[in-house]
């Protein structure tokens, strides 16, 4: 989906976004779908590559490369943040409202979290900040949210403090944290973190860098440099996990090194048309984000995988368009609607706003 708070008055110049995000969509229900009907993928996807962590990458670059650029244009920390909720939380209210149905309704889905406090539970997520409340994820997309959340506030507090512009040493800057707490910590000092948990950040603001790249702000040398560098340093998470006797995360290395490679394949032929059904699936991928965890908590398979892999893929892809259509839309139109500056009330008779002014 192109963002409602584009950088330009003419989309199609960002439709390669769309394309990202409907390739990303198709890949992350493809993951999950395969987890419920094949034993062997948990294998593949546990050892060599992860399709997932592929995807969410891509996700997080497209994010980073036109969410601070539509805070710079709107120009209004109020503006940004009205259209953001409207655009984000509605939809996530519905999809965590429905989860949450389906564990009342069928209680062997249901997680032990949510058994032993299921208010507390529903109610954290409602924030979008439910790991900051000690709350696992009731489904598994959740996470991605928060911290694109997180990303917001660290691209606001950039706008406030005039360092919007400055990308290329905030991504060097997140480089040299990734390294020191994921990479020396673990090596020198026995102190074990979460994978990636500066690397995600490392991952947006890369794609922030890349629209520099885009508008000449920064070069290309450069940028590629520093591109190259935050690779290595993810990939080299990987490593160092499994040097100091942690599970090996190779397969997730791999799937975050392809979706740089991925969405720089995509940003270098930008110029080219895409599919249009691929342009679709990047609008609705929102909704087919959220909602695809739904259909597999509720809509039982069938005795033949390929019959349950059609019916479940065309079920999310209805409702995810009906719910685009219906629901989406209409917030995101609402949320523009309720961002624009108050219009001021002329008094007859009364001279233009600019003689009062000077009249004063």
């Amino acid at each position: 989906m192109i963002d409602e708070t584009s950088p330009t008055s003419n989309p199609s110049r960002f439709a390669f976004l769309d394309a990202l995000r409907g390739i990303a969509a198709l890949a992350v229900v493809i993951t999950h779908i395969l987890e419920e009907v094949s034993p062997e993928f948990h294998s593949i996807r546990g050892t060599y590559f992860d399709l997932g962590s592929c995807a969410v990458t891509v996700f997080f670059l497209c994010s980073g490369f036109i969410i601070p650029v539509s805070l710079e244009r709107v120009g209004s920390i109020r503006k940004f943040w009205i259209r953001r909720i409207f655009r984000l939380y509605p939809l996530y209210w519905i999809s965590v409202m429905l989860v949450v149905l389906v564990f009342i309704l069928l209680p062997e889905k249901s997680l032990t979290s949510f058994n032993q406090h299921p208010v507390a539970t529903t109610l954290a997520h409602l924030t979008m900040f439910q790991i900051l409340f000690g709350m696992p994820n009731i489904v598994a997309p959740y996470w991605t949210l928060f911290f694109e959340m997180i990303f917001y506030i660290i691209v606001t507090f950039l706008f406030i403090t005039g360092g919007s512009k400055s990308t290329k040493p905030v991504v060097v800057g997140l480089l040299l944290g990734t390294i020191f707490v994921e990479i020396i910590m673990p090596l020198f000092f026995h102190q074990i973190f979460a994978p990636a948990l500066i690397g995600v950040f490392l991952m947006m603001f890369n794609g922030t860098l890349l629209y520099r790249v885009y508008t000449k702000e920064v070069t290309v040398s450069s940028a590629a440099v520093i591109r190259l560098l935050s690779m290595i340093t993810l990939f080299g998470i990987t490593v160092v996990r499994s040097a100091v006797g942690l599970d090996s995360i190779f397969y997730m290395g791999t799937g975050w090194i392809t979706g740089y490679i991925i969405f720089i394949a995509v940003f270098l032929i930008r110029a080219h048309q895409f599919p249009r059904p691929l342009l679709y699936l990047g609008q609705i991928s929102y909704s087919l984000y959220l909602l695809h965890p739904v259909i597999l908590l509720a809509v039982p398979q069938s005795n033949s995988i390929a019959l349950t892999i059609t019916y479940w893929l065309m079920i999310m892809l209805v409702i995810s368009a009906l719910t685009y259509r219906w629901l989406e839309q209409p917030m995101m139109r609402v949320g523009k609607r309720l961002s624009r500056d108050p219009i001021h009330a002329v008094v007859p008779g009364a001279p233009p706003k600019d003689e009062q002014v000077a009249s004063t």
